[in-house]
Parts: C-alpha cells; sequence; structure tokens
C-alpha cells in the first residue's frame, strides 16, 4: 500500500520527484534530503518531512543531507530555475488584495444576473420588449465582469503556489493571468473611449448639423 503513495520535494528552491515512501527512506537516508525540506503527495499542502511519520526510518539512519549526495543522479530537478525570492515576496504582496478583488468582482457578476432576472420578471408587466432589453442589459454587464474576475482569481491562484515552489513555471503562469487581465482591460478601455467618444462629440455634432438643416 505505502508504493501508491509519492511525495514532491522541495529542497533549496526546486521540486523534485515523485517518489514513493521506499525511495524516500532510501533517499533520506542516503542524505539526498533534509528533514528540513518540504514535501507533499498532492501539490497543494506542503509539510516539512519531518513531520511525515512513514518516513521515520530514513531518519534515523541519515537527518542531514551531505555535499556529496545533494548533487546525486537519483534526485533529478523538474523545474528549470528557482525564482529570486525578492520576486515572490513582490507578487506574494499582491496575492490578498487581488484574492479579494477576483471574490468581489464574482459577487457583482452574480448580482447583475440576478438583477437581470429580475428585470426580467419585473418590468415585462409594463412592457415585455422593455424587460426584455433590461435583462440583456444586466446579463451582458455580468458576464462582462466575469472574464477579468477568473484571470485575476487564476493570477492570485498561481501567486500562491509560487510562493510555495518558487519555480520558473509558476511564475510563467501567474504572470500570463496577469497579462490576459490587463490586456482585456485594455481593449475594454479602448472601446469605451471610442463609445464616449461617439456618444458625446460625433452625435451632439451630428444631431446640430441635422436642426441646422431643418431650419
Amino acid at each position: 500500500m505505502s508504493s501508491i503513495v509519492q511525495f514532491y520535494v522541495i529542497r533549496e528552491n526546486r521540486e523534485y520527484g515523485p517518489y514513493t515512501i521506499e525511495k524516500m527512506i532510501g533517499y533520506l537516508a542516503k542524505g539526498n534530503f533534509a528533514a528540513t525540506d518540504f514535501a507533499s503527495s498532492d501539490r497543494k499542502e506542503w509539510m516539512q518531512l519531518s513531520q511525515f511519520p512513514e518516513l521515520g526510518a530514513g531518519f534515523s539512519l541519515n537527518l542531514s543531507p551531505s555535499t556529496s549526495n545533494r548533487d546525486s543522479p537519483l534526485v533529478a530537478p523538474l523545474r528549470d530555475r528557482a525564482i529570486s525570492p525578492t520576486i515572490v515576496d513582490k507578487l506574494g504582496r499582491t496575492e490578498k488584495w487581488v484574492t479579494l478583488l477576483s471574490v468581489l468582482s464574482f459577487i457583482f457578476c452574480t448580482l447583475m444576473m440576478l438583477n437581470g432576472v429580475g428585470m426580467l420578471f419585473l418590468l415585462s408587466s409594463i412592457s415585455k420588449a422593455f424587460g426584455v432589453v433590461a435583462c440583456l442589459v444586466f446579463l451582458l454587464t455580468g458576464a462582462l465582469y466575469f472574464y477579468p474576475a477568473l484571470k485575476l482569481y487564476q493570477y492570485g491562484r498561481a501567486s500562491a503556489k509560487l510562493r510555495i515552489s518558487k519555480s520558473e513555471i509558476d511564475l510563467e503562469v501567474a504572470l500570463e493571468a496577469q497579462r490576459s487581465f490587463w490586456a482585456f482591460v485594455g481593449k475594454l478601455t479602448v472601446l469605451l473611449i471610442v463609445i464616449y467618444f461617439l456618444v458625446f462629440v460625433v452625435l451632439p455634432f451630428v444631431l446640430q448639423i441635422a436642426l441646422l438643416g431643418y431650419n
């Protein structure tokens, strides 16, 4: 049964594995890993190796890795490069705010869509067409906020994972989510500027020309 469980290990900002319990005990005995290194069987919850009682046999033989065994070919890195702690810290400081904004955006999307359904039933008694139009406006507004909210949430999750793994791959995932968010915001901003220009500049000018021609 023990061979089914596999461990991923983070040592010196690099990820290794997966390894079975038997291999982990052997690596600990040879000094490839230390009791203070972090490990996980699902890459979600990470604990120090010393907190896994099933690995106790390896600790009883060797608790501190030697320099000669640290670069042993038995331990092959999966991540390309480790990220600077300064970069990880800078991104980590935005994690809570990004997660909060994403949650609030999801709530806003839900409320807008519920309001749209409510408007459909409320205004249909007065004018069915007006109720449908109002419902569509609320639904489209809610849907419009869903994509950036999703990207903010993905960025927050990737930043949280980066704090643990400190890997280049997780950094790329976080930055890609951030890029997608700002690309969407930029395109939406340009679209709104064009709409405002048409409504507040072009339309009044056209109406003025039309009124002069009418007179």
